[in-house]
């Protein structure tokens, strides 16, 4: 039989100048194998080891060096755009209706047509900003936001 220790074959652990390969590690521990280490080759973090401070944190050391956050600016082109889309939302609403009450597709077109061009006069973005509708956009919240600091830095 086989004395205790004794490789049952492949590479022996004892045999003399048998390095182990450049990045052959056994989980980036510095060990070719688990087997032999006394451990279960369970690797954990070291939770008591203090890292060195950042560098970059050290130069912002005095915050008044720093620039301010930028705000970013509100696109007023694309909430009109949104008004004008809930506009026409409520036209499609409206030939349907008047569909449904056996017009014709000339007379629901001349009153919707008429409609679009009133509501379209009456189009006035800042009073549509003003309404809250329960949602709000990232324009919108960036615009309320632009109000919020002009009062604050009045």
């Amino acid at each position: 039989g086989r004395a205790a220790g004794q490789s049952t074959g492949g590479q022996s652990a004892k045999r003399p100048g048998a390095e182990p390969a450049v990045g052959a590690m056994y989980n980036g521990i510095g060990l070719t194998t688990a087997r032999g280490s006394g451990t279960s080759g369970y690797v954990q973090r070291n939770l008591a080891h203090i890292r060195p401070m950042r560098e970059d944190f050290k130069r912002l050391k005095d915050f008044s060096q720093a620039e301010a956050p930028r705000v970013r600016k509100a696109n007023l082109e694309l909430l009109e755009h949104n008004e004008k889309r809930k506009i026409e939302v409520e036209l499609v609403k409206l030939s349907d209706e008047l569909e449904e009450q056996g017009k014709t597709e000339e007379e629901i077109e001349a009153i919707v047509s008429d409609e679009r061009q009133r509501r379209l006069k009456e189009l006035d973005i800042s009073k549509a900003l003003q309404m809250d509708d329960g949602q709000k956009d990232t324009h919108r919240q960036a615009l309320e936001k632009e109000k919020q600091m002009e009062k604050l830095s009045a």
